[in-house]
């Protein structure tokens, strides 16, 4: 249970140092998202996600995502902010968390 606090401790350090690095980039984009599914299995679970560029929030948008389990309503919410974020800052995509160039980026 110590080790896995730790782990979160550690994991929370580092993603807070990105976040900086981020805030710093004037052309970085980046995202924060969520998921929540209710107790009542009569009610819908939501989606939600945030938008940022320098600090700021640029959009934000919430949605139904439906009858469906945790990891759908998670995926659902990625994948509407990776969206968004294409087609408000049309702009090569990189990846933080890797040392190789994306599929999707433009070669020089």
């Amino acid at each position: 249970m110590e080790n896995e606090a730790l782990s979160v401790s550690n994991r929370k350090i580092e993603l807070d140092a990105l976040i900086n690095e981020l805030k710093d980039d004037e052309h970085a984009v980046y995202c924060g998202t969520d998921a929540s599914l209710p107790a009542n299995i009569r009610h819908q679970a939501a989606s939600v996600y945030l938008i940022y560029r320098q600090g700021d929030v640029v959009h934000r948008a919430r949605y139904i995502a439906g009858r469906v389990t945790t990891p759908d309503a998670e995926l659902y919410a990625i994948c509407a902010a990776i969206v968004k974020a294409l087609a408000a800052f049309p702009m090569s995509i990189t990846l933080p968390c890797s040392q190789t160039r994306s599929p999707l980026q433009d070669e020089p």
